[in-house]
């Protein structure tokens, strides 16, 4: 199947209506014109599978839906994101612009595009449907859905991305599984019935060929959820027809496991985008954070200036510098006696000792000297005496 053998040719005055099949029970009351089960929904879901959510850096990627979400969008006359995003994707991809449009400037793009395709007999209207100030969210269902169809045409046949990927895949490699643009059914039921599933859906399309070549196919829906598939897929089960038996091996094996995977994903993405959301409801998360104040006086831990206050004789501090001054002295004289006592007989030994004999000699006379000072400070009563009389030698 391509994605286009549905095309109307010709221009007609008024819509086709004759594309849509049975109803489904969902539909509201108060619908005019349902377009539910219309093979249109079909084709542009299936396009969406084929080429936009393919990785593809030349093309403006549309967001993901399934059909159901895209019925609803379109019966509603209320704006939809999902229709906007939609629009202003198909439309970029048709004229092959770089930058996509936005919602903003999207309106008179799309203009300007059904004004131009009018001109070229390629719509199936004689007129242009937002001309004026009518806005797309105010059509009919039934236009906005062949607005869509023919959007997505439209890119089939001038995208040039597009063109390239149908160039690289379709030739010589139809009907492959490789493919990933190629749309193959999955399967037919002993009555000639053609089966068709796309993406991730749970929804099973059914078509049947009209009776004459002229006529066309009427496309009815078999399986909207994943429980009505399982159902089906059940029903088929024992089965005697070898197609069918193919068809019911396939939705087993394949089909099926798929959907529920893609369903898997999609519950744990929203269940991650619940708790988010529950989080930031929390009274404590909109709350600022309260900081620890800061108008305590900081510790200091410097201990330069502690004995500042208490000291005030700066002969203290002359004297504690000569007192270490002697005890260096001594230990170094010590240190050096110890060095002279060592069993080497050399020329640079004995030059070495006669060193450390004047140094010593040296050291011993300050040593003296100091000896008569303290002797002096013993036989003064004044507290200089007192502070230096624990000094041992």
């Amino acid at each position: 199947m391509m994605l286009n053998d549905q095309e109307n040719t010709g221009i007609d005055t008024d819509i086709d209506t004759s594309r849509h099949v049975d109803k489904v029970d969902d539909v509201p009351d108060n619908s005019s014109a349902s377009i539910v089960g219309y093979w249109d929904i079909a084709f542009i879901h299936a396009f969406a599978c084929k080429f936009l959510w393919l990785d593809v850096p030349a093309l403006h990627p549309c967001p993901d839906f399934q059909p159901g979400d895209l019925e609803q969008a379109l019966m509603s006359r209320i704006k939809s994101d999902l229709i906007d995003q939609l629009i202003c994707c198909f439309t970029s991809n048709a004229l092959n612009r770089k930058k996509i449009y936005d919602t903003a400037t999207i309106r008179r793009g799309l203009f300007e595009l059904l004004q131009a395709k009018i001109k070229a007999s390629d719509f199936l209207l004689h007129f242009n449907p937002i001309a004026g100030s009518t806005d797309f969210d105010t059509l009919e269902p039934i236009v906005k859905l062949e607005i869509l169809r023919s959007l997505v045409e439209w890119q089939l046949e001038d995208c040039v991305a597009i063109r390239a990927l149908m160039d690289k895949h379709c030739r010589g490699n139809r009907y492959q599984e490789s493919n990933p643009i190629d749309v193959l059914p999955v399967g037919i039921d002993s009555k000639k019935r053609v089966y068709w599933q796309f993406g991730d859906s749970a929804r099973l399309w059914r078509e049947k060929h009209g009776a004459k070549t002229e006529e066309r196919s009427q496309w009815e829906i078999v399986a909207n959820t994943l429980e009505e598939l399982r159902a089906f897929t059940e029903e088929i089960a024992e089965t005697k027809s070898r197609t069918e038996k193919q068809l019911y091996m396939k939705l087993t094996n394949r089909v099926i496991p798929n959907i529920e995977e893609s369903i898997a994903a999609r519950e744990k993405v929203e269940r991650k985008k619940q708790s988010k959301e529950r989080l930031l409801a929390l009274p404590f998360m909109n709350d600022p954070m309260t900081l620890r104040s800061r108008s305590r006086r900081p510790v200091s831990y410097r201990y330069d200036n502690v004995y500042d206050d208490e000291v005030e004789d700066d002969e203290y501090e002359e004297l504690e510098d000569e007192n270490t001054s002697v005890r260096t002295g001594i230990r170094s004289s010590r240190r050096i006696a110890q060095r002279d006592t060592s069993p080497q007989r050399t020329r640079s030994s004995s030059r070495l000792r006669s060193d450390n004999n004047e140094s010593l000699e040296e050291s011993a006379s300050e040593h003296n000297s100091l000896l008569d000072v303290d002797d002096l400070m013993e036989t003064d009563s004044s507290p200089t005496a007192i502070i230096s009389s624990p000094i041992e030698l």
